[in-house]
């Protein structure tokens, strides 16, 4: 069921549905005789709000499904760019496999519009666990843990 308690199409497959999916549709497209035959970029895990210096707004997003699709990519001839959260998994290092992390929504979405306007993309594949609130302020000093804190 949807997030809201109801049925629909928005229901995201479950992982191993969709890795299986992505990964058929990347071996009838691989050819031995041309390495890298894809330019793929992949993000994945969690981002984190920071309220303060100390604390965040995060999930528990591991990035396993975005690690396993890159390292099948990868050993297919395909060169990776790896889009990461902080403590996420990351596929072991590889030739053809860039890392670029990322701490929040907005540095995601930075990195990723620089990366892809400066260089060619052939296919995004967006698995990461990308924060569904942001803040308008982030306090720079470490809030009073006796005070309540109102998220609106």
């Amino acid at each position: 069921s949807l997030a809201c308690g109801e049925w629909g199409s928005g229901r995201m497959i479950e992982p191993s549905e969709l890795t299986h999916e992505i990964l058929s549709h990347f071996e009838r497209r691989a050819s031995p005789s041309r390495a890298p035959s894809l330019r793929v970029v992949i993000t994945a895990g969690g981002t984190r709000e920071y309220l303060d210096p100390v604390r965040c707004l995060t999930n528990a997003s591991t990035g396993a499904t975005g690690r396993t699709i890159a390292e099948h990519l990868l050993q297919r001839g395909h060169e990776v760019s790896y889009f990461h959260g902080e403590g996420t998994q990351t596929p072991p290092a590889h030739e053809r496999l860039t890392l670029h992390p990322y701490i929040s929504a907005r540095d995601l979405e930075h990195s990723l519009l620089t990366h892809l306007r400066t260089h060619k993309i052939d296919v995004v594949i967006h698995s990461a666990a990308v924060s569904d609130y942001t803040l308008s302020t982030r306090f720079a000093t470490k809030l009073d843990s006796g005070r309540p804190l109102r998220l609106d």
